[in-house]
């Protein structure tokens, strides 16, 4: 029968010393890739000293969506509103429950009020954002 196995004791220390290098890095790893968000740290105050160039609320709310026929669907999504700037910088999408697109232009200051209105903590994952 052939496992194709390093026979070797010296191939076999080597590959245990790698795995417990391995196993003894992992807490640390996990540590280091934990996307936990502080608890209680609360608002953060906008330095009084930045002039944006376009300011919106942006607020994640869940609703509930005709989808397919029968029962609606619980969804959540975001609204914006554009407090001040560019009026092409919400951009709404007609029929979408998602959210509007916001497009800047390169070099424009933006400041972002996000309400949370959803039932648990939230986060905003840019898309795009290039």
């Amino acid at each position: 029968m052939n496992h194709n196995f390093p026979s070797s004791r010296r191939r076999f220390m080597q590959l245990t010393g790698l795995s417990v290098a391995g196993a003894a890095s992992f807490p640390s790893w996990l540590d280091a890739m934990e996307m936990k968000s502080p608890k209680g740290r609360g608002a953060v105050k906008a330095d009084p000293s930045f002039k944006a160039d376009v300011e919106i609320e942006l607020v994640a709310k869940s609703s509930q969506v005709q989808i397919l026929p029968g029962k609606p669907t619980g969804v959540f999504s975001y609204s914006a509103q554009l407090i001040s700037g560019s009026k092409d910088a919400v951009i709404e999408i007609p029929g979408s429950y998602l959210g509007p697109l916001l497009q800047f232009r390169t070099g424009q200051k933006i400041r972002i009020h996000f309400k949370n209105e959803l039932p648990e903590e939230s986060i905003v994952h840019w898309h795009g954002l290039h």
